[in-house]
């Protein structure tokens, strides 16, 4: 996988839940490989959304809109 992987998991889980986000800001933690299960979670408060995706326990990337 690469970066553009993590953001295209990210624009798509914002577009499914209707988000058309003008600016992305995303933190690359980790490696992931084919095959890894990755766990993507949305985040909202009234300002802003983030979303994170893990393999098992270990944060991958976080990204923030």
């Amino acid at each position: 996988m690469n970066n553009t992987s993590y953001i295209r998991w990210v624009e798509n889980l914002l577009f499914d839940q209707g988000v058309r986000p003008d600016s992305l800001a995303i933190n690359y933690l980790s490696e992931c490989v084919a095959g890894d299960r990755i766990s993507i979670r949305l985040y909202r408060s009234e300002s802003w959304f983030s979303v994170e995706g893990k393999v098992g326990d270990k944060l991958v990337f976080t990204a923030k809109v």
